[in-house]
Parts: structure tokens; sequence; C-alpha cells
């Protein structure tokens, strides 16, 4: 049986080609991109230097979620911001709106 590291380098392999597969015939939403390994080689290393930057001047990383109560984006950006947000319902009736600032 191969170690933990070799099992979880196969399944990363594995999804890698799966998603090649499957994004060929894939239609991406407009405004929208899909990066790939060649792309992510790139930015990862691009991202890594600017987090270090931050943080060495103090900063913190936050992670926040992709949507929100629609109360709270529509108080929290007007009119005009509510123009940008995507609304969504869920299964349990709650009204909850994408954010369009991520």
């Amino acid at each position: 049986a191969l170690p933990a590291s070799g099992r979880l380098a196969a399944m990363a392999t594995q999804c890698v080609q799966a998603v090649g597969a499957a994004g060929a015939d894939a239609k991406i939403a407009k405004g929208t991109r899909d990066y790939g390994p060649q792309e992510m080689r790139v930015r990862e290393p691009v991202f890594a230097a600017i987090r270090s930057v931050f943080k060495r001047h103090g900063a913190v990383e936050i992670d926040t979620p992709v949507f929100e109560h629609r109360d709270t984006l529509t108080g929290k950006y007007g009119e005009e911001g509510a123009k940008l947000i995507y609304h969504l319902a869920d299964q349990g009736g709650q009204l909850l709106s994408l954010r369009y600032d991520l």
C-alpha cells in the first residue's frame, strides 16, 4: 500500500484528470474563469508572496462566505449594490444572495 502522501498524490492526479476531461466541454459563466494546473503553478507563488508581505506587516487573513442573508447585503450596499447581487433561495426558504465583491 502507498504511504498517505502517495495516496494523496494519486487522488490529486485522478481529480486533475477528471476535471480536465469534464472541463473540456464545460461552459463557464460570463465574467468567470477556471484556472488550470499551469495557471495555478504561476498564481500560487504570487499569492503566497503577497500573503507573506501582508503578514510581515501585521495583517491577518480572513475567509468569508460567498453568500449571505439577502437583508444583510441589500442593507450594506444600498440600491446600486442591490443591482449587482444574485439572489438565491435555499431549500429551507431562506433568502440568500451571492456577494459580488469577492
